[in-house]
Order: C-alpha cells, then structure tokens, then sequence
C-alpha cells in the first residue's frame, strides 16, 4: 500500500509539472516560457527523461527567440540596451546558455545537439554579415559556440564532474585562446595528472 501511494504521488507530481510545462507554452514572455519549460524539464528527468528532452527541446526553441528579440537593433539610438545585452552574452546571460547547461548536466547527446544548433546559428550570422568586426582572428577570439561549450566544461569542473567537463571541452581544446588555456589551467588544478 505504501508503495503504491508513492507511485500515485509521483504520478501525481509529474502530471502537475507537465501541466506547468504545458501552461508555459503559452506565456507571452519567451524569456520566463523558457525558464520554466527548462525547469520542468529538469524536474522531469528522473521520472521520464523522453517526455523531459521534448521540453528542452521545446525550451531552447523558445530561448532562441528570445534571445533574438534581445540581440535586435533597439528603436532609439541610446547604446545602454545593447551594452546590457553584449555583456550578458560575455558572461552567459542568454537564455540558451541556461537551457543548454541544464541539457548537458542531464544528457551530453542533448548538449552536443544544442551547441552544433548554436554553431549553425554562428556560422549563418557570419555569412549574411559583412561586418569587419566579426572576421577579425587575433587568436584570443572564440565563437559563440566555443565560447558557451567552455564556460559550461568550467561549470561542470566546478561541480567536480570533470570527466564531463573534458568530454564538452575536448572538441575546442585543440585551438588556443584565453578560454581554452583558462580551462586547461582549472583542469591541472582539479587533476594534477593529466
């Protein structure tokens, strides 16, 4: 009996995180159908992991929105807006970069999924912009996409997952650049043997 009014509670628990996913999906605000989609998804894993990666999934589509909506020219000339958004994208503000640490943390497949998204993304931009700006390879220069893949290896390497870490960094480690011997650097200090 026991076990069985814990299965009808957890059933209970996902049916209501699912409903809360569900509602999300509906909000006006990208940003907060993002957030929690995510979240849900987060929660969910334990209990269906299928149902928790059509929710991320669902959850970056949002936070791709989103985070083009932010990064469009504002109206006004004022640079405040764009200043605010550069540095939130320096430091990983953007909404993918959240989704995309809750993806890896729960599936690498997922995160590896999301990252080559965000490279294709990276890759477009270049293409339709002539901007001398962005061509500029002075060897301390990443991608977006390299950028996000590092700071999530040092994320993971903060939560003691390093062998994670190493699987998220391996693919950039290759190129040399503040970012890549930043990590390496953490990495020696966590694993003095490598």
């Amino acid at each position: 009996d026991v076990e069985a009014m814990e299965a009808q509670r957890r059933a209970f628990a996902v049916s209501l995180i699912m409903s809360l996913a569900n509602e999300a999906r509906s909000y006006k605000s990208l940003a907060l159908r993002s957030r929690i989609i995510a979240r849900a998804a987060d929660s969910l894993w334990d209990a269906d992991s299928e149902g928790a990666r059509i929710l991320l999934r669902r959850a970056w589509e949002a936070a791709v929105k989103a985070d083009a909506e932010d990064s469009a020219p504002p109206p006004e000339k004022d640079a405040g807006p764009t200043l605010v958004i550069a540095l939130k994208k320096v430091v990983g503000g953007d909404l993918r970069s959240e989704v995309l640490n809750l993806a890896a943390r729960r599936d690498r497949a997922l995160g590896e999924e999301f990252l080559a998204k965000l490279n294709e993304a990276t890759d477009q931009s270049k293409q339709t912009s002539n901007n001398s700006s962005e061509s500029v390879n002075d060897s301390w220069t990443t991608s977006d996409e390299t950028s996000k893949r590092l700071r999530l290896a040092h994320q993971l390497l903060d939560e003691d997952q390093v062998e994670r870490a190493i699987e998220f960094a391996a693919p950039v480690l290759s190129e040399v650049n503040e970012k890549t011997i930043s990590f390496l650097s953490k990495l020696r200090l966590k694993k003095p043997e490598l």
